[in-house]
């Protein structure tokens, strides 16, 4: 049982050995980093969740509560897991990108590996963070375009004859 008192657990190692090595800056450095790489969970209890809560109470009533706890509950839930899940592949995906950028280097083949780091990076973006990967033109250009596109597809449903004509006699039904 000697040996058990000398093993630590691999965090508790790191945190021993990383407050040697770094310094203050290196520090918050490092906790920002983590701290970055977590996901989000709307549900957290915040300044800004308690402000959120507030108004959402004001704009549904206390009555709306009562009745759909049950929704509120499932949703609660679902944040909960999707951000344990997400913490967890976030920080794989943090070692594999650092395992090729580290394989390049070593290859000597930087750009080979960027293209495959980029992939992930952009794969992470809109899977994980709900950000768009278009450049801003593209996205200006996307804004000024979805209201003409909006308009048409309305029209073209409304001036639609076999479409009015179907929903008529299924109406009538």
């Amino acid at each position: 049982m000697r040996w058990a008192k000398r093993l630590k657990h691999p965090k508790d190692a790191f945190r021993e050995f990383s407050e040697e090595i770094l310094n203050d800056e290196e520090k918050r450095q490092r906790d920002a980093d983590i701290e970055r790489l977590q996901a989000y969970n709307p549900f957290l209890k915040s300044e800004t969740s308690d402000n959120l809560r507030i108004n959402y109470i004001a704009d549904k009533g206390v009555d709306y509560f009562e009745t759909d706890l049950e929704t509120i509950m499932v949703d609660f839930m679902e944040k909960h897991i999707q951000c344990q899940e997400f913490n967890k592949m976030l920080t794989r995906t943090k070692g594999i990108l650092l395992d090729l950028q580290l394989r390049g280097i070593a290859e000597d083949d930087k750009e080979g590996v960027q293209h495959t780091i980029k992939t992930i990076e952009e794969y992470l973006d809109v899977s994980v963070y709900n950000r768009s990967i278009m450049e801003p033109i593209s996205q200006s250009i996307e804004n000024f375009l979805e209201p003409i596109r909006r308009a048409v597809s309305k029209c073209y449903i409304a001036a639609n004859p076999v479409g009015m004509i179907r929903d008529l006699t299924e109406g009538l039904e």
